[in-house]
């Protein structure tokens, strides 16, 4: 079945006046925000900005190119090329970008990315801002569970950022985010004024996580909800995670489980996603195991137990996943010796906290054994 990359070669010669903006389009361009535009795009948001054309003449060139070549275990080496299906094509050589934002702050546990393309001139100006999702980096990922029980720094600076383009850039604004960044878009556009929700047209969500309850009962939530588009793979586990708005658009894909939250597994047609009824019962079951999970611990549960995991990490010199994965048994055991390293009541509520999961998952296990 034909991907996004098959969608790149269809449409590479077509306009946006011939064949307008689409969901695939906005997922493309998600996309293209995993890769490294250090010293390519200014940080500062301005109405020229730099071409994707320009950009991939400039990729593999200009500035810290080690650095930007370097694939992270967590990113589809895909990914890169598509500075060059971008960058060559009719239909996104002329895209600006601007605003490129790339912030890891240990000390706030904070991973935070994003970027603004532009095309059009005058009223028919479109300002698409990007936010990232989670990257190679493992404060991301102790971000993304720090979202279960507060607000994080991301969420906070995707809000100034949105507030940043609206007073800086005339025109039209869209949203989009993969991953984490569903998040950061659909939070940022719920806090924001009405009088810059009144220019966002639309808000593209890519098997984002959700929001505790009472976010999405919110007037303000309520407000943009009309305008959200969301999207899960038919095997969602990242984007069930806690509670969510039930419309939605469940996306054919390949692969099983977590894989399927690579977009490259998508299948696609030539304007859209290939949908399907509903979600696999695999999904079913992890989401429902690990949302009863999440929500039967106290935030004061959920955040104990979070900083004792990555405690460990800490413990071992890791700042991003491939230190995990290149040191195989020694982080193994290093973590075994951090737990055991871990205080009698933290390390009782991490061991707790795993039965709860575990209960749960044989709870799961025994209804749908009964479904069928």
């Amino acid at each position: 079945m034909a991907n996004i990359v098959d969608y790149l070669e269809w449409r590479s010669d077509i306009t946006f006046d011939q064949v307008e903006f689409n969901v695939i389009d906005s997922l493309i361009l998600c996309l293209n925000e995993y890769n490294s535009f250090n010293d390519l795009v200014d940080s500062q948001l301005c109405k020229k900005g730099v071409s994707l054309n320009q950009i991939y003449k400039d990729y593999y060139t200009k500035g810290n190119v080690p650095s930007r070549l370097h694939v992270n275990p967590m990113v589809n080496s895909q990914m890169m090329s598509l500075i060059e299906k971008t960058g060559q094509s009719k239909r996104y050589g002329q895209i600006t970008a601007t605003g490129y934002r790339n912030i890891i702050d240990l000390e706030k546990d904070e991973q935070f990315s994003a970027i603004t393309y532009s095309w059009g001139k005058g009223f028919k100006r479109i300002n698409y801002i990007v936010f990232r999702g989670t990257d190679d980096n493992i404060v991301g990922w102790k971000e993304d569970f720090n979202l279960t029980f507060k607000e994080v720094p991301a969420q906070k600076d995707a809000l100034a950022y949105l507030e940043e383009v609206a007073a800086r850039l005339p025109g039209k604004i869209l949203i989009g985010g993969h991953s984490k960044g569903g998040n950061l878009e659909i939070y940022a556009a719920a806090r924001c004024s009405d009088k810059i929700r009144k220019r966002i047209g639309a808000i593209y969500n890519f098997d984002g996580p959700g929001f505790d309850e009472e976010f999405i009962q919110s007037e303000n939530f309520k407000k943009i909800k009309p305008i959200i588009h969301t999207f899960y793979p038919q095997e969602s586990i990242v984007g069930m995670m806690m509670f969510h708005d039930d419309d939605y658009t469940i996306v054919e894909s390949e692969k099983h489980l977590v894989d399927q939250h690579d977009p490259f597994n998508w299948h696609v047609n030539r304007s859209t996603f290939i949908e399907r009824p509903d979600l696999n019962e695999g999904s079913k079951f992890v989401n429902e195991t690990m949302n009863k999970w999440i929500y039967d611990l106290s935030p004061e549960q959920r955040e104990l137990f979070v900083d004792a995991l990555f405690s460990i990490t800490d413990e071992l010199g890791a700042r991003k996943n491939e230190d995990l994965t290149e040191n195989g048994f020694k982080s193994f055991f290093g973590a075994v010796k951090s737990v055991a390293k871990l205080d009698s009541k933290t390390r009782k509520a991490v061991f707790s906290t795993i039965r709860l999961l575990m209960k749960f998952a044989k709870e799961n296990v025994s209804m749908l054994k009964n479904h069928h």
